[in-house]
């Protein structure tokens, strides 16, 4: 959900590790309004966007991708992913989106 840390540079560390010298390694940023009730803090979550690029790059991201809400949750997509076996495990219980 953006404003990373150390524990994301250990698994950015781990999955640079894991990709090889030929593979790449992606981060997917993206701050979901479906994870935040009515009225809540949404609009003010903080989203350090420069920090973050910053942070993936002196980390060895080889892409960083950060969509809005909107790119997410398009009314004209082509395409829809449903799942309903992982989200419901974990945080997924008791969060949804």
């Amino acid at each position: 959900m953006g404003a990373l840390h150390k524990a994301h540079a250990e698994l950015i560390r781990i999955a640079r590790g894991s990709a090889g010298k030929d593979g790449e390694v992606v981060v997917s940023v993206f701050v979901n309004p479906l994870q935040f009730e009515p009225g809540s803090d949404y609009e003010r979550y903080p989203r350090p966007e420069k920090e973050d690029e910053a942070f993936c790059r002196g980390a060895g991201v080889d892409l960083l991708f950060r969509p809005s809400a909107e790119e997410m949750y398009a009314r004209d997509r082509s395409i829809f992913v449903g799942e309903d076996s992982l989200s419901n495990l974990l945080e997924g219980k008791s969060r949804p989106g």
